[in-house]
């Protein structure tokens, strides 16, 4: 089990009143009195923007079984019986009409089932009195218990495509996930005692999203990753990976130009799911990766929050010696900087040499980043003396969320400079803003510098 790290104190947002208690969330930990209760509410319009609706009550067969938690996709309505210890499900057909209710015992007695969330063939649940987080398939239970004793397992909310579930922790004060092979990994909640609840994740802003009881808050927590600015075909260069676990055991890498990843009207951008064994490697290319010319790239692991080692460097097949480093940086030390200013040495223009400008906008908040940003920056030139020799404004081109620019000095109307600093302020957009600035030397050798210091 791995206590995770995330890239800042979670972002809540205070509830008025002082002393309001947020208990649910999108997918289960709701108490509902018997018998359970789906409502199917009808609209119409009229002049009082009134609503109508009919109820549908489907009896429960065990007596007092104290249904709370309730998931429902498509056909199906699953829920937990608390008193009943079972999981219950209501199929559904094609029109919403009732086509069976059945009941499915808990292996462990007097677990205290709480919240469900399903997708396909997986319901997750929380056991709050076993302390376990239980998993139901087609061929059975499997119960996983949580490492911190006596944790007070609340929501629970499952991820189909990296087969997690996140849950929260009221009296442990911790949110945390775990894989459908047992691995936990655990996020304390800063506020103490704050007795996190209701728990979902991937619908807002791309974020794991959870109430605070006690704490009177909704937060959102955002894990860590490594960010690497990587070309894909940019004047015949492209971005190659080295992979490494660092681990002892298998994990699955993931690369993804979005963070977290997201599909879109039922399509997957590029995106690299790497198995990997104990200590194992492996390499990739910004193509299995990216769109477009140049973007940000994410890697993760999907298992226990631990990170891989990346090394990336660009290359380019008309001059295969001379590949450039591309350095990497984790997502928890931008965001903790999230710099509004960078400054890049060693800029030169002069004969068989010029530096090259690459700034991108890193961002985690918008779900749908890549298909509309916005980053906008002032780009001003200094000598070696401080004297400012050029400056002009330049804004993204398309959907990459990257500024390319060549030989920017000349961009500038810098005629020759042998050594100086280029200067860049970000004016508009709502990322963080990093990048690099590549130097081609008279001699055939790049040179790489940041533009703050992690």
């Amino acid at each position: 089990m791995r206590q995770g790290s995330s890239t800042k104190r979670p972002y809540r947002h205070q509830l008025p009143g002082p002393a309001r208690l947020p208990l649910g969330e999108a997918d289960g930990g709701l108490r509902n009195s018997l018998p359970i209760r789906w409502a199917a509410w009808v609209h119409r319009a009229t002049s009082s923007n009134s609503r109508s609706g009919a109820f549908t009550e489907f009896p429960i067969p065990t007596p007092n079984s104290e249904p709370m938690g309730v998931s429902v996709l498509s056909s199906a309505v699953w829920f937990t019986e608390f008193q009943g210890n079972k999981l219950g499900k209501i199929t559904l057909t094609l029109d919403g009409n009732f086509a069976a209710l059945t009941e499915t015992p808990i292996p462990t007695s007097n677990s205290g089932p709480v919240s469900v969330s399903f997708i396909g063939t997986d319901v997750w649940f929380t056991e709050t009195i076993a302390n376990k987080i239980g998993l139901l398939r087609s061929d059975g239970f499997i119960e996983f218990p949580v490492p911190t004793q006596n944790s007070g397992l609340s929501g629970i909310y499952s991820n189909y495509y990296e087969g997690i579930a996140w849950f929260t922790e009221s009296r442990g004060n911790k949110i945390g996930f775990v894989t459908e092979d047992g691995r936990f990994t655990e996020y304390a909640v800063p506020t103490p005692a704050s007795e996190p609840f209701g728990i979902t994740a991937g619908q807002v802003n791309g974020q794991v999203v959870f109430t605070e009881r006690t704490g009177n808050a909704v937060s959102r927590f955002q894990g860590d990753a490594l960010v690497v600015l990587a070309a894909r075909d940019l004047g015949g260069w492209t971005t190659e990976f080295d992979i490494a676990n660092v681990e002892a055991q298998k994990t699955f890498i993931l690369g993804s130009f979005t963070f977290p990843e997201i599909t879109v009207c039922g399509v997957c951008p590029p995106q690299l799911l790497l198995p990997l064994g104990p200590h194992g490697s492996a390499k990739a290319t910004a193509s299995q990766v990216t769109l477009g010319s140049l973007r940000s790239v994410f890697f993760r692991s999907l298992v226990d929050g631990i990170l891989p080692n990346v090394h990336a460097r660009l290359v380019n097949s008309a001059a295969p010696r001379g590949s450039i480093e591309a350095p990497s940086i984790r997502l928890s030390t931008l965001a903790a900087m999230d710099p509004s200013i960078l400054v890049f040495p060693g800029a030169v223009r002069q004969a068989g040499a010029h530096s090259n400008l690459l700034i991108t906008e890193v961002s985690t908040l918008s779900y749908l980043r890549f298909i509309n940003t916005s980053l906008q920056v002032l780009v001003e030139a200094f000598s070696d003396t401080g004297e400012l020799v050029g400056s002009a404004s330049f804004g993204v081109v398309g959907d990459s969320g990257s500024i390319y620019l060549v030989d920017i000095l000349g961009r500038l109307g810098v005629a020759e400079l042998p050594l100086g600093q280029l200067r860049v302020t970000k004016t508009g957009g709502g990322g963080i803003m990093w990048g690099y600035l590549l130097t081609a030397k008279s001699d055939g050798t790049f040179a790489v510098s940041l533009g703050a210091t992690p």
